[in-house]
């Protein structure tokens, strides 16, 4: 435009009146004293002005003529010079459009009865497909992995400069599909975990700030007019406008309300294992607000003391990351946000009934309190979940998975009363869909057939996510569970066992175990301190069971170690075996999870079942040693089954 002036040179003086003067000129002879000479003048003056009109009109299309050729002769200028490539910069606007789409797309659309149908039914495999990013599979609409940049720059929280692995998953979060990230050690969890809050936390005052825009409009509509200054009192009454207007709810056209909200407040939940686990979330929430209120309580009610004696015991790094403080497993906070402009308050404790926007759980503390309500395990107060992120999965594994369903399904559950507008509910939670709009966020360290099946196969009465998921795997170790053993020289047999489904396959490796294992190990009944002793782990606690009691019938003396057993069983079922007083010892890969106990002088290790965590298989060979009567080397003897896949890939 600047070109096109310097082009057409100095504008030439204005020769007819503006729009403003000929309306102040009206107004003149109208108002004036509607003398004879003044509507002639009046008259004249517009005459004037539309003979000056038709004359600039040349000049007008003269004018036209000039600035086709500006612009022509600046094309070709611009057809000599050298084409310069454009920079990619990434629009943080075009960000936030592409998410409010998705938000939209998930949320504010009903299901149809087709769509219904097939999200009531387990997701195929074949719907995952491998992407541009590594070690990413997705289902559904394609997701854009380019221009990864700036993709911390459209979260409306405090966040630091991201890293890469940040950004992918943040870009998978924006979608609003399930994301199962499986590669969350204790290293890389402080990270991701962040930038799952920071977008749960966005999410959340995003939504506040939509129901605020719709009050302040709705109010605004509501309110009386006020009566026009100046106004003449000859002027006709108009009747005004009722203040309330009441129609039928099949009167209500759909476009014109403003469904933003579900039936309650909550729109996000967080699941955790622990109080540690909690204190770390809400201390990253604090992080990523701008200001926040009642934390002084935080380390009072979640912390411990660093005179407690969960205090001082020591461990591996991964064990420290989880038991190393409050792991009293009963907990549920309840955090209020508030938006004003560009600041977030985070309030704690702000209760869970009805004044929380996002709650902090463990999944026991949900069920006792469905229990204690009577319902049938649904909570009013969960009807309205939008993203339910699960931190450290691979820890509620081993508490109690039902209790991780039964959460799940009150979420899900339908409320008994409704708090909010019901003109203002969105149409999926009001046909009872709700579970198909959830977001789902799953942080494991490692995969498991369950974490799958909580995203592709929706429980009795729910339905999968309607956008998709994606799955997120790191790379392979460079060396795996065998090659970080110590002893290299100890022998490894994997032994295959035959199995039809999934349910029946504890009963085939127990029976396998019973028929052809246990009597091997019955011949070295008479061993004494130089003699082969035998570990034989358990992966779960019903195969533990099953397994202690095939060796009560078969007579054998074995000690047993459980998660359950005191201190004084373990103390003297670990002497005897190491005396060699116990040529046989049952240990429960649960122990080993909560306690790691450094079980010595076994020879020969029989793993029932694969173990779920890769370096526990490496942890209990570390203390193999040879047989000292006949000097064999240590063996190792692990049973599996095809539905053993995952654990045998760790």
């Amino acid at each position: 435009a600047r070109r096109r002036r310097e082009l057409r040179g100095p504008a030439t003086e204005r020769a007819w009146p503006t729009r403003k003067q000929l309306s102040a000129a009206a107004r003149a002879r109208i108002v004036g004293d509607g003398g004879d000479d003044d509507e002639d003048a009046s008259a004249g003056e517009v005459s004037e002005a539309s003979s000056s009109s038709s004359s600039s009109g040349e000049e007008e299309s003269d004018d036209e003529e000039e600035e086709e050729e500006a612009e022509a002769e600046e094309k070709e200028d611009d057809d000599d010079e050298e084409e310069e490539p454009e920079e990619v910069v990434d629009d943080a606007d075009a960000i936030g459009r592409e998410r409010a789409r998705a938000c939209d797309a998930q949320f504010g659309q009903s299901l149809t009865a087709q769509e219904v149908a097939a999200l009531s039914e387990r997701r195929p495999a074949a719907e995952y497909a491998s992407t541009s990013i590594e070690h990413v599979t997705e289902s559904g609409p394609p997701v854009d992995w380019a221009r990864l940049d700036g993709e911390e720059r459209r979260l409306g929280v405090r966040f630091d400069e991201a890293t890469s692995s940040q950004r992918v998953f943040l870009r998978a979060l924006s979608t609003f599909k399930d994301v199962v990230q499986s590669d969350v050690d204790y290293q890389r969890r402080p990270q991701l975990l962040r930038a799952a809050l920071a977008h749960v936390l966005d999410h959340v005052t995003r939504s506040r700030r939509v129901m605020l825009r719709h009050d302040r409009s709705r109010t605004k509509e509501e309110a009386p007019s006020s009566p026009v200054k100046g106004a003449s009192r000859s002027a006709p009454l108009v009747p005004p406008k009722p203040t309330e207007t009441y129609k039928h709810l099949d009167d209500v056209d759909e476009e014109d309300t403003r469904r933003d909200q579900g039936p309650t407040r909550c729109r996000a939940l967080v699941l955790v294992a622990t109080r540690k686990a909690a204190l770390e979330v809400c201390t990253t929430l604090k992080a990523l607000a701008h200001s926040s209120k009642h934390t002084g309580r935080l380390e009072q009610e979640l912390g411990v003391d660093e005179d407690d004696p969960a205090m001082q015991r020591e461990g591996p790094p991964d064990w420290e990351a989880v038991f190393k403080g409050n792991t009293d497993d009963v907990c549920e906070v309840g955090i209020s946000v508030r938006v004003d402009r560009s600041n977030i308050t985070v309030d704690f404790f702000a209760g869970t009934r009805s004044k929380s926007d996002l709650i902090i759980a463990t999944p026991l503390a949900l069920r006792l309190a469905a229990e204690e309500e009577g319902r049938q395990g649904v909570l009013d107060r969960l009807s309205s979940v939008e993203v339910l992120l699960m931190d450290q999965a691979d820890v509620l594994l081993y508490q109690n998975w039902e209790t991780v369903e039964r959460c799940i399904r009150a979420v899900s559950g339908v409320p008994s009363s409704v708090e909010a507008d019901v003109q203002r509910v969105r149409l999926p939670f009001l046909d009872a869909h709700g579970s198909a709009c959830r977001q789902h966020i799953v942080l494991s360290s490692f995969n498991d057939a369950r974490l799958r099946a909580l995203v592709d196969r929706p429980l009795p009465g729910q339905l999968r996510n309607r956008s998709g998921c994606i799955r997120l795997t790191g790379p392979p170790p460079s060396k795996g569970s065998l090659a970080r053993a110590v002893s290299s020289h100890i022998i490894h047999t994997f032994r295959g066992i035959r199995c039809a489904a999934p349910a029946s396959s504890m009963d085939a490796r127990v029976n396998a175990f019973k028929d052809k294992v246990l009597p091997s190990l019955l011949r070295r009944r008479g061993a004494s301190i130089n003699g082969a002793r035998t570990l034989i782990y358990c992966g779960s606690y019903p195969e533990f069971l099953a397994c202690r009691a095939a060796l009560r019938e078969q007579g054998a003396d074995f000690v047993s170690i459980h998660e359950y057993s005191r201190d004084s069983e373990v103390s003297r079922g670990r002497s005897r075996f190491f005396h060699g007083r116990a040529p046989l010892l049952l240990y429960s890969g649960r122990a080993h999870f909560y306690q790691r106990y450094r079980i010595r002088g076994a020879s020969n290790y029989v793993f029932v079942s694969p173990p779920d965590h890769a370096h526990f298989y490496s942890e209990l060979l570390s203390f193999a040693r040879d047989d000292e009567a006949t000097g064999a080397a240590p063996t190792a003897l692990c049973l599996y089954t095809r539905f053993d896949a995952l654990a045998l890939a760790r």
